[in-house]
């Protein structure tokens, strides 16, 4: 039976990716949900390795099979089912229904075409449109993501152009085919804070202008804040903890989460030293039995290491998986 809600722009229910190699498996995505509407914004957020790119790869289905093998209870965009779609009609909707703007634009950006040439084949394959005016139209987005000299720059191969300058690149080609949902896998790291602040605009005046629905996968806690409309917390292939944005900062119930909103340096901080989450990330071919968390977390208990905890709705829109969020609360509101 299909519950997927007619509001939702893109519904992901038990997903789960798994990659093997020889006898070992590897589960980079265990059994995540979320949805996205039109026009809203959720983050997908975490430390590097815990899946989040893996996530987006999937819905995609950019993951070679075998050795990667992807499954879901509902993996629904609009009316399709994307999972169920030919490989044909999966590349009809990569790049014009759902882009994805690439985490590393140098090894994104194909380094013996020129910018403009890429952007160009693009609007050629989708948009079914004479040569004449795809060219046009290029150096109109071009201009548009604010590239200095669009119409010279055209013609420049990326190894010519700045990070910013190659990120803005992506950017006008992610959206050259007016997607519904735009996929953003970090798409301000290794800029300078200027760049990020007007790449994010960028972002955001396009959003507001479209419609478009935008996953946005950071591990940058100030990214999240500026742009979040709802948040995912996500640690070693699971999703611990999603609601709202200022519910999310204001009261996080999962230990995850507190961690890292703790470790974020405070202006006003006297401590000589940031803290930090004790312990190692797990390997992802060798998880705890129970909740991925527990062998780093202060709160854990022997149900904790034994039971995979239940994602728990502990008010409209907020879920928290943790056995003993109740206990984790009290405990950080006497801090």
């Amino acid at each position: 039976m299909n519950t997927k809600k007619m509001s939702d722009l893109i519904r992901v229910n038990h997903l789960r990716t798994y990659l093997t190699s020889g006898d070992t498996c590897f589960k980079a995505v265990d059994d995540i949900s979320f949805d996205i509407r039109s026009g809203e914004t959720l983050c997908l957020v975490g430390e590097s390795g815990c899946g989040k790119s893996v996530t987006a790869l999937s819905i995609l289905r950019l993951l070679a099979k075998p050795p990667w093998k992807i499954s879901a209870e509902e993996l629904w965009f609009k009316d399709k089912n994307l999972l169920s779609l030919s490989s044909e009609d999966m590349r009809a909707i990569r790049g014009n229904d759902i882009a994805m703007i690439f985490q590393e634009p140098m090894t994104s950006l194909n380094p013996v075409f020129t910018v403009g040439n890429q952007i160009y084949e693009a609007l050629i394959l989708h948009k079914k449109i004479s040569q004449k005016e795809a060219k046009a139209l290029t150096i109109q987005l071009l201009k548009k993501v604010g590239l200095p000299d669009a119409e010279n720059k055209y013609d420049d191969y990326p190894h010519r152009l700045s990070g910013g300058m190659r990120q803005r690149v992506m950017i006008a080609m992610a959206l050259s085919c007016d997607p519904s949902l735009l996929i953003a896998d970090e798409p301000t790291t290794a800029l300078d804070v200027t760049v990020q602040a007007q790449i994010l605009e960028l972002l955001r005046q396009y959003q507001q202008e479209s419609g478009m629905g935008l996953l946005l996968i950071t591990h940058d806690f100030g990214v999240v804040a500026e742009m979040a409309d709802r948040v995912a917390v996500m640690y070693a292939s699971k999703i611990v903890e999603s609601g709202d944005v200022q519910t999310i900062f204001r009261n996080p119930k999962h230990p995850y989460t507190i961690g890292l909103l703790d470790a974020i340096p405070k202006i006003d901080s006297k401590a000589a030293y940031l803290k930090m989450i004790p312990g190692q990330v797990p390997d992802s071919s060798r998880y705890p039995q129970g909740c991925h968390f527990a062998p780093r977390c202060e709160y854990a208990v022997e149900r904790c290491r034994n039971e995979k905890p239940d994602s728990v709705e502990i008010e409209s829109g907020h879920f928290v998986n943790c056995w003993e969020f109740e206990r984790v609360f009290r405990q950080n509101q006497k801090v």
